[in-house]
């Protein structure tokens, strides 16, 4: 297949733990057209050399990795190495892998998109390829603490606060003809993965992947611990490509969104009287979470 098959997806990511199982899960169903990446868990080098780090231990060394934007559209990249590690792989270095794409990180774009990382490429498209934008038929976000507390501050997730001036153009400038769905926070934190529920997902993958994931999860678990979550890990961005390529059943509303770029930054509301051409999005409000893992096993270790 090639990259503009209409059944192959880009991933624009910030990998990261979670992403790390995006990566495999969206390798592994065979849905992956190219990869993209943006600064956020770590840095935008960072992420383009963890998204080769685990595409190449996984299978997939035919599908291209670019490095996206550097920083933010409007400030200074903030990262989250407390959250993710020093690498942005828990207690893995992945090391100096070469990651370089033929091609730029805008040229691997598609019709059907996926972000789980901060919105800035997403913004900076619309910016410069207008016409290339408004021709894409899926979007996909992880981000936005709607109507539910922040990960980040009290009101604002991650994804949206690294980047908020991204997300507000995004959500005010959406491609006319897309389908858009957002994954917030809300429904993607109760999608975990711990200890028990890793083992077999590890022995299914082998490898060095394989005997790498406990260590790399170790981090993650080790941070939800410490902020009273438990031994456990949500894993939004795995959960999110599930959504976007339809493994399970899921419920939506729609909703115009506006993001605060100010005192509230991050902070994701509903526009109550949306100017025209402020488009709503189909924001996830619940997911069957068992069948969720169910599907990802099923596709890492298909019978």
């Amino acid at each position: 297949m090639s990259l503009h098959d209409h059944s192959l997806l880009v991933l624009d990511c910030d990998p990261g733990i979670d992403d790390a199982f995006a990566l495999i899960y969206m390798h592994k169903a065979g849905l992956l057209g190219a990869v993209t990446t943006t600064g956020g868990n770590v840095g935008t080098q960072q992420t383009a050399i963890n998204a080769r780090w685990v595409l190449d231990r996984v299978g997939g060394a035919s599908v291209p990795v670019a490095p996206g934007e550097p920083k933010p559209i409007a400030r200074e990249l903030i990262t989250t190495p407390e959250t993710h590690g020093e690498f942005g792989l828990g207690y893995v270095d992945p090391g100096p892998e070469v990651w370089a794409s033929e091609k730029e990180w805008p040229q691997l774009w598609g019709k059907r998109l996926i972000v789980t990382g901060p919105l800035t490429n997403v913004a900076r498209f619309r910016q410069r390829y207008p016409q290339r934008y408004a021709e894409i038929e899926e979007l996909t976000i992880m981000g936005g603490a709607i109507d539910y507390p922040g990960n980040t501050t009290d009101h604002a997730e991650w994804n949206i606060w690294v980047d908020p001036e991204a997300a507000d153009d995004v959500f005010r400038h959406l491609p006319p003809r897309a389908q858009v769905t957002l994954c917030p926070l809300g429904v993607t934190e109760g999608f975990r993965i711990d200890p028990e529920r890793l083992a077999p997902i590890a022995a299914a993958l082998g490898g060095e992947l394989g005997e790498k994931l406990p260590e790399i999860m170790r981090f993650y678990w080790e941070f939800h611990r410490d902020h009273g979550i438990g031994y456990t890990a949500q894993i939004h961005d795995l959960l999110t490509c599930l959504i976007a390529t339809d493994a399970v059943d899921y419920d939506v509303e729609k909703r115009a969104l506006t993001v605060d770029t100010g005192e509230d930054r991050g902070a994701v509301t509903t526009v109550t009287d949306p100017q025209p051409g402020h488009l709503p999005v189909r924001v996830l409000t619940g997911v069957d979470y068992e069948a969720a893992h169910a599907v990802f096993f099923q596709t890492i270790a298909p019978r």
